[in-house]
């Protein structure tokens, strides 16, 4: 296999996707994410050398130069981030000048390395990654018949099959739930990184609670827990629980970096997204049947491997946009709805889960992103208004995620 080289430019106004690039490359933009894709058989090998031109291309830096207007060279050697065993990470490079060599800046690269599930044979029996029969609107039921926070939806527990299966008998075409893993590599359905842990002291009638990483935890020492009286549950024993008929919208559990640099959760490390991913991909891809099935995810990263990794089920971008409720993410990719479909559109993803209350202002990106050929699904607490619902309906979103 050759290996081949994809460039894509992505912002809020639109995307570029290239195979080739002009002789001095692309101008950087703050506001623009700029990608090289690379598919290879050997990723342990790869050099990439990252020119850099000043603006104006009249002046010759070096005399005698072919491109007037070269200022630098970095470069990125692949074994230099893979021999630690890492498949996502930032790496910055120094900026090396033509006149001296001297370091006249540098470069934050962000790296991903997408692997096969090992042993999974992807054929053309069933491929839904951009297959959308358009319908009327959907009803998603939230964490199964609601969140357990909502004050009306206190005597069923979320995420549980009482929950999904009182969904089901109510009419939702899917339910929506988070997966994520234990320690030992267990799928689990849950909607917290965190969950806590209350200790007591002899004789001591007062209690503390510890907060404790769920990715800490093995599924025994999970079952151990009681949280809210809620069982942890296994998402295999999940698939074979409700009633076919009813489809998933899975978000994949993943840590969000947020603009200041803190992680989400407190929590700034994280399993290996392949082995992650391989995981719970293959129970799906195994134990799937014929349900509809839709994974969801807020990180970018994520959704682009999930459309690599297997051609059957597709993924939508979860996104929060502009939001006045949560704190602004590291990503630029994640920072507007307007960016995220630019994003949904470059990796040929299904479409968008956007946060209702940036489409609530701009009702008029739900029919911007479907003319792209994409999937509109929305989130969050405005859609549990009714006159909401209503609202969105007449723009012709397609799903809507809310507590029943």
């Amino acid at each position: 296999m050759t290996t081949t080289l994809e460039i894509s430019m992505i912002s809020a106004n639109g995307y570029k996707s290239r195979h080739s690039q002009p002789e001095c490359g692309y101008a950087l933009e703050p506001s623009q994410w700029t990608e090289y894709s690379i598919h290879t058989m050997d990723p342990d090998n790869l050099e990439l050398t990252f020119e850099f031109f000043e603006e104006d291309l009249s002046e010759h830096v070096v005399q005698g130069d072919i491109h007037p207007g070269h200022v630098g060279t970095a470069c990125l050697l692949s074994s230099s981030f893979l021999e630690d065993g890492k498949d996502i990470g930032v790496v910055t490079l120094p900026i090396m000048g033509r006149n001296a060599r001297q370091t006249i800046g540098k470069v934050r690269v962000d790296f991903l390395v997408i692997r096969p599930i090992q042993g999974l044979q992807c054929d053309m029996s069933s491929s839904y990654t951009k297959y959308w029969k358009k319908g009327s609107t959907l009803d998603v039921g939230h964490r199964g018949s609601g969140s357990t926070h909502a004050a009306k939806h206190h005597r069923i527990r979320e995420n549980t099959i009482a929950s999904f299966k009182s969904a089901a008998k109510h009419g939702v075409a899917f339910v929506e739930f988070d997966v994520h893993l234990s320690k030992d590599a267990v799928p689990i359905v849950y909607h917290d990184l965190t969950c806590c842990i209350s200790t007591k002291k002899k004789n001591d009638k007062n209690l503390e609670l510890i907060e404790v990483p769920v990715k800490d935890l093995t599924f025994d020492q999970l079952q151990l827990l009681k949280v809210k009286m809620l069982l942890w549950l296994n998402l295999c024993v999940m698939v074979v629980s409700v009633p076919e008929h009813v489809g998933f919208n899975i978000e994949l559990k993943w840590i969000c970096q947020m603009k200041d640099g803190s992680w989400e959760g407190n929590l700034s490390s994280y399993f290996n997204m392949n082995t992650f991913l391989d995981i719970v991909l293959r129970d799906v891809l195994q134990k799937g049947g014929k349900r509809r099935i839709v994974f969801s995810c807020f990180d970018p990263d994520i959704c682009t491997m999930v459309r690599h990794k297997q051609n059957k089920y597709p993924i939508l971008f979860l996104t929060q946009g502009i939001s006045d409720k949560y704190p602004e993410l590291m990503d630029i990719r994640c920072q507007s709805t307007q960016i995220a479909i630019s994003f949904a559109q470059s990796e040929n993803i299904l479409g968008i889960s956007a946060h209702t209350e940036e489409l609530l202002k701009h009702l008029d990106y739900i029919g911007d992103a479907q003319s792209k050929g994409l999937v509109v699904f929305s989130w969050g607490d405005d859609n549990n208004d009714h006159k909401t619902r209503r609202k969105l309906r007449a723009q012709g979103i397609d799903g809507l995620i809310y507590d029943r």
